[in-house]
């Protein structure tokens, strides 16, 4: 039996970045996250849920690394740049073995003198990605949430035509807040009038959804998929469909009659609006990926908690379709997260001016002094000075 003693006097921490170059620091504190992908199915007459795991996700590592010594800073400044090249690592552990991952996220810290810090989080990832098809992930997702429509329209048709009345207040309460939402976004004249329109449908086939529930639903959907076309950075999008989706649940979710039916068609379109729009927007760099991992996620597990709730049993053929949505979305937006830009952050060791540092770091030129001013918040005293141990953001 290998005893942890073994491994820690046997086995030397190394990083093999994608340049090639080897790197042994010392290092401190070693966690891992492991995660698996999990099913869960619920039926009504039965209390509780059946759990069922799939095949693990890749697991997070929590880097703490140190390089010492009279050359320490060259050795940290050198390591800086290989970790710039996008190509996974190998990562050699005492405790985890060999294996291949990409940097989240580094920060270095020169502000001690005879050692530099390192932090950080590493993800596991695999060698290919999936799904591995000829079409680009925006098309593969959009043609999937294209397929989920078709399935929300038909089978909330077919379960509640016809309607009953007391749907259309609550129907029309979600139609002005989700309005109050999309209306934050919309910066330019023309999408605020196209909000209006799309708007004023809505409402008015919620009014005559009795005599037309095809036309209500499929109106609320063109208005859920309106932030696709507004010209906001992703974050703020993501911000509005979750906004959006909360909305839904204090309206729909509190009044008893066959709202389920109500909320699952609208709850689907979201997440499926969510999916199209995370895949086909342009990232400034990973943490703005995982963001989007994580706030889709966390979306459909609890759109699922909600079902489990009320017990709620969701319609088969949609159910199934938003999973195969959710699962393409989320593995092509981990393949875009290892290919975007990475985030890194240094903290100065001594005192400098934001002139040198944006060459330095960003590269001459007034449009990137200009990002480097904003991607730091220089403001004040900053244009003359930046301090010793100042943090300074930059991507690779």
């Amino acid at each position: 039996m290998t005893t942890w003693k073994d491994r820690i006097e046997n086995i030397e921490l190394s990083i093999t970045t994608g340049d090639g170059k080897v790197w042994k620091p010392l290092w401190k504190k070693s966690e891992r996250e492991v995660n698996y992908n999990i099913a869960s199915f619920e039926a009504i007459e039965i209390e509780g849920s059946y759990a069922e795991r799939k095949k693990k996700k890749g697991d997070k590592f929590p880097i703490i690394l140190f390089f010492t010594g009279e050359d320490c800073v060259d050795k940290a400044r050198e390591f800086e740049i290989s970790a710039r090249d996008r190509r996974s690592w190998i990562f050699k552990h005492p405790y985890y073995d060999t294996i291949k991952v990409q940097p989240a996220k580094l920060k270095f810290d020169y502000s001690e003198h005879n050692v530099v810090k390192i932090t950080g989080i590493l993800w596991e990832t695999i060698a290919y990605k999936f799904p591995r098809e000829n079409l680009p992930p925006a098309k593969l997702v959009s043609k999937s949430v294209e397929e989920l429509y078709n399935e929300v329209v038909l089978s909330f048709v077919e379960e509640v035509d016809p309607p009953p009345a007391a749907n259309i207040i609550p129907s029309k309460a979600f139609i002005n807040l989700l309005k109050n939402t999309l209306e934050k976004l919309a910066e330019l004249k023309d999408d605020i009038a196209n909000v209006k329109e799309l708007v004023r449908s809505a409402s008015s086939a919620a009014q005559n959804m009795i005599q037309n529930v095809t036309n209500y639903i499929e109106s609320v959907i063109n208005l859920i998929i309106f932030p696709l076309l507004i010209v906001q950075n992703i974050r703020s999008k993501i911000d509005a469909m979750i906004e959006a989706a909360n909305n839904l649940k204090d309206i729909f979710i509190s009044i008893p009659e066959a709202i389920p039916t109500y909320y699952e068609a609208q709850a689907t379109s979201l997440l499926g609006s969510l999916c199209n729009l995370v895949v086909d927007a342009e990232y400034r760099d990973s943490i703005e990926v995982f963001y989007a991992i994580d706030s889709t996620t966390d979306l459909y597990d609890g759109v699922r908690l909600i079902y489990d709730d009320i017990g709620y049993l969701q319609n088969p053929e949609v159910a199934l379709q938003l999973d195969v949505v959710i699962n393409l979305t989320i593995a092509n937006l981990y393949e875009i997260a290892f290919t975007a830009k990475q985030q890194r952050i240094i903290v100065l060791g001594e005192d400098s001016n934001l002139i040198v540092l944006a060459h330095k770091y960003y590269g001459v030129g007034d449009d990137n002094m200009t990002e480097f001013i904003e991607q730091n918040n220089i403001k004040g005293g900053e244009y003359l000075q930046l301090k010793k141990g100042r943090e300074i953001i930059y991507f690779v």
